[in-house]
Parts: structure tokens; sequence; C-alpha cells
């Protein structure tokens, strides 16, 4: 199990993604979590608000959705995708 987890994340740690000639929509939370550790915090969002998603793709287009990484997707929030993709 150990060689499993370690295979893991070496994997992780050296993949290296090809850039992909399409726009990405990039829905963001608006609301952050003090306490979450690995989710993306407020400072992380202003050095670089498509977190990393411009270095592969064309380009970026980005939504700031109401609520957290979690309510985003819950009522009443939800309903701010209509006007994304609606």
């Amino acid at each position: 199990m150990v060689s499993v987890y370690r295979a893991n994340l070496q994997a992780a740690e050296t993949y290296a993604p090809d850039r992909i000639p399409i726009p990405i929509i990039l829905l963001r939370a608006g609301e952050y979590e003090i306490d979450d550790n690995f989710l993306p915090n407020e400072a992380v969002i202003t050095a670089d608000p498509s977190l990393g998603w411009n270095h592969l793709a064309d380009s970026v287009e980005i939504h700031v959705m109401p609520g957290n990484h979690f309510t985003m997707m819950t009522e009443p929030h939800v309903r701010a995708l209509l006007d994304v993709f609606g």
C-alpha cells in the first residue's frame, strides 16, 4: 500500500500537462474558508485569478460564484450558474 501511495505521489509531482488550444470557463468561489488549508485562499487568488489555468489554455473566462467551495453548488447559490451557462 505504501508503494502505491509513493507512486501516486510521484506521478502527481511530476505530471506536466500539455497546453490545450481551447477556452476554459473557471467557476471560482467568491467566499473563502479561513480554516481550509487545501483550497485557494484570498492571497493565492489575488496573485493569480486564473489559479494557474491561464498557463494551460488559450483563454480563461473567470466567473466568481456566490458561496464558498462547497456551498456554491447548493441552493440558492447554484442559481448563479444559469447566468453563466443558461
